[in-house]
């Protein structure tokens, strides 16, 4: 097990370190839509989650950055939100039937001060477009991305503040 914790996602670096990328459910018909914004040493993940047209969903993810978590036992996200069901995922190429396999952890996002998520790497539950499926367990040797989803079926705006992501 590695001493130190290793610093994933740290917003006082600011936008490009690492970089964003959204994919929302535009991609099959729906209207939702997110974005990160990154404000006084804190990232934000907000927007607006659409049920119409068969959507639902709204997630970021890093692009250009791998990690290597060999040794590491669990995530530690510093966030606060607005009561609502997020997801973080990490991906390592791994597909499913053709289509990419995310490795998530479910948790509710509290209003108020911060609170810190810690999500045990085993407790990752391979999923594919929203529901789970039978792929090998995280390669935590090659991690290429990290998201953050919402998913929780509620119409309406939503606000996720992430002042750091570490795996230890």
């Amino acid at each position: 097990m590695a001493d130190q914790p290793l610093t994933l996602i740290d917003p006082a670096r600011g936008p490009g370190d690492p970089p964003w990328q959204g994919v929302d459910d535009p991609v099959m018909g729906g209207r939702s839509r997110g974005r990160v914004v990154f404000e006084s040493g804190v990232m934000r993940f907000l927007g607006e989650l659409s049920l119409a047209g068969g959507g639902g969903f709204s997630s970021v993810r890093t692009v250009g950055r791998t990690w290597n978590l060999t040794g590491r036992s669990a995530l530690l996200l510093t966030v606060r939100g607005d009561g609502r069901e997020y997801q973080v995922r990490l991906h390592d190429g791994a597909l499913w039937q053709g289509r990419r396999v995310g490795h998530g952890f479910r948790f509710v996002a509290h209003a108020g001060p911060w609170q810190q998520v810690e999500v045990e790497l085993d407790a990752l539950v391979p999923v594919c477009r929203g529901e789970e499926v039978p792929a090998p367990r995280l390669d935590r040797s090659r991690v290429l991305d990290l998201g953050l989803l919402i998913a929780d079926r509620r119409a309406g705006p939503f606000s996720l503040e992430v002042a750091g992501i570490q795996a230890r």
